[in-house]
């Protein structure tokens, strides 16, 4: 018997020919797509994207933030630009100053400038920056920063005041004062009875700066008013300034009279045992809330998606 086979169950390998053809074809399409993904990564930066511009614009809101909440004084505050002091970080005992701003223009940096070095990038391509500070409040004392020599200060009885450029706050000016007698207090003192409202709280400030390598410099901060119902009040704040250091005295007082009010002055002394102390940065302002909070806008790239926002109380109530 003759074995016969069916045609329709037989199937034909590839030739070795046609095997190179498609594998030659399938690597020529992969080529294709390769390269249009490579061209397609490059022409998109991975840095600009709005999930890696997010996470960027999340950090350096939190670090500013970080330090506008440590915040004891408030210099300077402008649509895109903020300056203020901070406890000492660095160990020399002096406040920091930190500077942020922004030039307005999309794309351009956000700068941090830190005691007045140069002002570095602390986030690149900025499309926005603000913040919520409410205006400084109106300093009520003229020549506040000493910056126009002694013009608008007097000294309290049996003391003596001198400028120096030898150490400062800001911007180069400190009072240098002394006392002229033995067992006299050292101070100076500003007529300010045009300001006064009776029943009024107002903001004390001064940066104070001992003159003793060590031990405590005692001062009072105060307002000192006469009126023709109560005679002399005095309402102070005081601290204690230890060894050659800036150190902040800020506080709150709400003087009251009867009659009329004859003189007031803002006046900061020291204990007669340690007359000789420097003084910058003076503030006699109507008081703020003591509860104060800040909000920071920033976009990072101009998606904005990137765009965040966040807060934080000032925990030293510099305004």
């Amino acid at each position: 018997m003759s074995k016969r086979f069916s045609s329709s169950g037989f199937r034909r390998g590839y030739s070795l020919l046609e095997l190179i053809v498609s594998m030659t074809a399938a690597t020529v399409l992969l080529m294709s797509m390769s390269s249009t993904l490579f061209i397609s990564v490059r022409a998109t930066d991975p840095s600009t994207t709005p999930v890696t511009s997010t996470i960027k614009c999340h950090t350096a809101i939190n670090e500013v933030l970080l330090d506008l909440e440590q915040a004891m004084s408030i210099t300077e505050r402008s649509a895109n630009a903020i300056t203020f002091l901070v406890p000492d970080r660095d160990g020399d005992l002096d406040p920091e100053i930190i500077r942020y701003a922004w030039s307005g223009t999309s794309g351009a940096p956000l700068t941090r400038q830190y005691n007045g070095g140069t002002a570095v990038t602390f986030v690149e391509n900025v499309y926005d920056f603000q913040h919520n500070l409410p205006a400084l409040p109106t300093n009520l004392l003229s020549n506040p920063d000493m910056e126009a020599g002694t013009a608008n200060w007097s000294v309290v009885p049996n003391a003596v005041m001198n400028i120096s450029s030898a150490t400062a706050v800001s911007p180069s000016n400190s009072m240098l004062t002394d006392r002229t007698t033995t067992n006299y207090y050292g101070g100076i003192r500003q007529d300010v009875w045009s300001a006064m409202t009776n029943g009024m709280s107002f903001r004390l400030a001064a940066w104070v700066k001992g003159d003793l390598p060590a031990g405590i410099t005692p001062i009072q901060l105060e307002l000192r008013i006469t009126s023709s119902g109560e005679g002399v009040q005095v309402f102070p704040v005081q601290k204690n300034i230890l060894g050659q250091n800036w150190d902040l005295i800020s506080g709150t007082v709400t003087p009251t009279w009867t009659g009329s009010l004859t003189s007031a002055y803002w006046q900061i002394q020291s204990d007669a045992a340690a007359p000789r102390f420097y003084v910058d940065s003076a503030v006699l302002a109507q008081a703020s809330s003591p509860r104060q909070y800040v909000e920071i806008t920033l976009q990072v790239g101009s998606d904005v998606r990137s765009r965040l926002q966040s807060g934080r109380h000032l925990v030293n109530a510099p305004l």
